[in-house]
């Protein structure tokens, strides 16, 4: 029996679908871009953080660090980003558990607006109040903090118009007395 080696009108519309698809695929994944073109990316840098004896009853956690914020420039529309207190915690890097509740200022202070394409620093400074320095430890929380010192996070969760965005900073240490 002959092979027939001519592709049929079947072959030919299978092939042309494929083709058409795979050109489809293509455009879409260009035109959509990354999740990060098109909302918003949060970093957390530069933390310096220390634990300060200051009684025999309590002692205070001192320090600072900065949440980089960027709204991809792809988004539809601008966003209002939110970091409430007690959105952010120190935790233990090894173990993931969370030490201490972090309270804190922010300059500038909240809200933090994006338009597309934006970017944004925030300096948080670790403190009860606006007006005071640093945050009372009980001595319970002081010793898990001093106990973790070598390995510790900043970790959380900031929110926008899309949802909450976690975030969290690379392993750092802290100076205990």
């Amino acid at each position: 029996m002959p092979r027939n080696d001519h592709p049929t009108s079947e072959r030919i519309a299978v092939r042309r679908a494929l083709g058409w698809g795979a050109a489809l695929a293509a455009v879409l994944s260009l035109s959509c871009g990354s999740k990060g073109s098109v909302a918003v990316t949060a970093t957390i840098g530069s933390p310096d953080i220390s634990v300060d004896a200051s009684s025999a009853l309590a002692a205070r956690l001192t320090g600072s660090f900065h949440l980089h914020l960027e709204l991809g420039q792809h988004a539809s529309s601008a966003t209002d980003v939110s970091v409430g207190q007690g959105n952010l915690t120190l935790r233990d890097a090894t173990r993931q558990a969370s030490l201490v509740l972090l309270r804190f200022t922010t300059t500038p202070p909240a809200p933090f607006h994006l338009d597309p394409g934006g970017k944004l620093d925030i300096a948080f400074t670790i403190a009860d109040k606006a007006e005071t320095s640093g945050q009372l430890l009980s001595k319970d929380e002081e010793s898990a903090v001093c106990a973790a010192r070598a390995g510790v996070q900043i970790a959380g969760s900031i929110s926008d118009s899309g949802g909450l965005v976690a975030v969290d900073s690379a392993s750092f240490a802290i100076r205990c007395p």
